[in-house]
Parts: structure tokens; C-alpha cells; sequence
């Protein structure tokens, strides 16, 4: 690791803000920030004899991979990785929606019903049930923590306390080298004192993902429980695709991906639907308060606005957007 970097809190006098790595001194462009030897990562396969090239892996590698770690966080300090288990194993639980209440997860679904494609219901259990026939609670943490921190098949010590943060954010790029190491280098210069980002969708490894709209905002929240900041990814419905980002003045700015698509009156009817309907259920809700919905635990409210807050944006944005077209005579019909 590379000294010049440390962990720390957003705000250092905040208890409660975020934590993240961040640069003590200036790293210039192509800089080692971090560098893991093979025999540190937890992997899906962990017999150096039978190590697989990532096009190679076998369909059950997931379940592979909650095995190992299992092991790992069973053995605990007398793992050969027990700083990062120990870590590992003091991670909260009910941080992504599989570990969500079925109250919450209802919530969500009918706060964002028709307008994103429907969030996945299943429980964390049941899904390792699914996949694994596992399901005992260490097995389970386990599957959690894979599902929020690792890099395919692989658990990389420090690196995945690097956050996540696109567009110019995105400072880091990665050269995995199967068998021999996993190296995480300055994307570009980095200031003293700037945070250092990961992309979990558009790293110089996600191609597949990259460019790919239904791997975006709700995607992320879907997957690991938070809402990205700013530049965010859309796929609303079956219509509408673009991305949002925020200039330094604080205005927001939206970029179609498919705007030669776009039926502009028609879709305008379509959006103004969307934001009603959202705001009619999410006024329900805060008319209710949390207290009329016991099985809800306030970090899993919070989180749930978090997301509702964005989209409303998103629409607002999409609806001013598609408006402008029609104002000025641009519309596809």
C-alpha cells in the first residue's frame, strides 16, 4: 500500500461521515497505489494448481468463493488473512436490499412500481439457498460481503475500501495479473487531500458494463445498497436513457442516450405519469412517518428516500429535458 494514501473519514471531525482512502501528497498519473500478491487474495479457487483464467471460471464460482471466505471468517484470527477477516467480520448487516426487511423491500417496490424495473425481493438467505443450498449464518455473511466487495471472484485486501464514483471522479485503474498479482494504479494525477474512487460499473475491467444502461444507478443500489453520487446512469421504463451529472456551479445536467428515439409529446405524457405516481406514493409514506410502519428500521427508511430523492430528480430532469424539445419544435413523432 502505498503510504501516500491513508483511510479516514470524509470529515475528520464528523463520527458519522463516510470513511474512504484518500491522498496525503500529491500521486502522479501511473503510480502504484496498491499492489496484492496472489497468495493474499481470497479466491473461488484457492489451489494454486488449479488457477483459472477469468473466461474459464465455473458457473458455481460464486458459491466457490462464499465457501473459501466462510472458511476464512470461521477460523478467524487464526486465518492466514486474519487482519482482513477481522474486518470483514465486523461489517453490520442490512447494508444491501437482500438484507432488507420484506417490509422495506415492499416499500421500495411500490414507491418505485413501473417506472424502474422491479427490485429483486429475495432475501439474502434465500438466495444463497438458491445458488448454494447454503444457508447457514456464517455462509450467509459471507455471500453478503462477496456481493458488496468482491471483484468477481476474487476478495482483495484494502482495496475494496476504495468507494465507488464515475465520470471525473474516477482516479484508479487496474491491471489484474491471474496467478501473480492484482495492482491498482493512479488513473491520473491526485491531489492532496482528494478522495481515491473505484468504479463498480465503469472501471477499465467492467467493460462489459461500461456502456451499459440497465448497469447504472438503480443497478448499483440493487446490488450493493447505496445511491451513487453525481454522475448517475438512468434506464427509466422502457423508454428513456441517459445520464446526469453536476457541474461544479451545482446545476444539473442530463445527457440522452437515445434522444432520436424519443416521441416527444407522447413521452412527455409518459414522464409527467412517472412523477406523479411517485410522488403520490412517496407523500403517503412521509405523510405515514416511519413510526406507522414498525418492521421498517430507520437505516433502511433512510437509504430507501436516499434512492426515491434521486429518481425524483432523474424525472424532473427528463421531463424539463423532453419539454425544451417540444418548446423548441424538436420532437420525433
Amino acid at each position: 500500500v502505498d503510504s501516500r494514501q491513508e483511510i479516514r473519514r470524509l470529515f475528520p471531525d464528523d463520527p458519522h461521515s463516510p470513511k474512504g482512502v484518500f491522498a496525503k501528497e500529491r500521486i502522479e498519473k501511473g503510480q502504484l497505489l496498491l499492489s496484492v500478491p496472489w497468495k493474499l487474495l481470497i479466491r473461488s479457487e484457492m489451489d494454486e494448481e488449479k488457477e483459472m483464467e477469468e473466461d474459464d471460471l465455473p458457473d458455481d464460482w460464486n458459491c466457490q468463493l462464499v465457501d473459501s471466505l466462510s472458511r476464512e471468517m470461521a477460523l478467524g484470527d487464526e486465518s492466514k488473512f486474519a487482519p482482513y477477516i477481522h474486518y470483514l467480520n465486523g461489517q453490520e448487516r442490512g447494508q444491501i436490499l437482500g438484507d432488507f426487511s420484506t417490509e422495506a423491500q415492499l416499500m421500495l417496490n411500490e414507491l418505485t412500481d413501473s417506472i424502474i424495473s422491479t427490485f429483486d425481493v429475495m432475501t439474502s438467505i434465500e438466495s444463497l439457498q438458491q445458488r448454494c443450498s447454503r444457508e447457514d449464518p456464517v455462509a450467509v455473511h459471507a455471500s453478503v460481503l462477496i456481493e458488496q466487495r468482491s471483484e468477481d471472484d476474487l476478495m482483495i485486501p484494502y482495496y475494496d475500501m476504495y468507494n465507488h464514483r464515475n465520470g471525473k471522479w474516477l482516479n484508479t485503474w487496474i491491471n489484474l495479473v491471474r496467478g501473480e498479482k492484482y495492482d491498482v494504479l493512479a488513473r491520473h494525477t491526485i491531489e492532496a487531500g482528494q478522495e481515491i474512487y473505484n468504479s463498480y460499473n465503469q472501471c477499465n475491467k467492467c467493460a462489459a458494463k461500461a456502456y451499459n444502461f440497465e448497469c447504472g444507478t438503480p443497478h448499483i443500489f440493487d446490488l450493493y445498497g447505496f445511491t451513487e453520487s453525481y454522475p448517475q446512469r438512468w434506464a427509466i421504463g422502457a423508454d428513456f436513457f441517459f445520464d446526469l451529472d453536476q457541474e461544479d456551479s451545482g446545476k444539473i445536467v442530463l445527457s440522452w442516450s437515445n434522444k432520436e428515439d424519443l416521441h416527444i409529446q407522447e413521452d412527455l405524457d409518459i414522464l409527467k405519469n412517472m412523477i406523479s405516481r411517485l410522488q403520490v406514493s412517496g407523500d403517503r409514506y412521509k405523510r405515514d412517518g416511519i413510526a406507522s410502519h414498525p418492521q421498517i428500521k430507520q437505516s433502511e427508511w433512510n437509504t430507501i428516500f436516499l434512492f426515491y430523492d434521486a429518481l425524483s430528480v432523474a424525472l424532473d430532469n427528463a421531463f424539463l429535458s423532453t419539454s425544451d424539445f417540444v418548446a423548441g419544435g424538436n420532437g420525433y413523432y
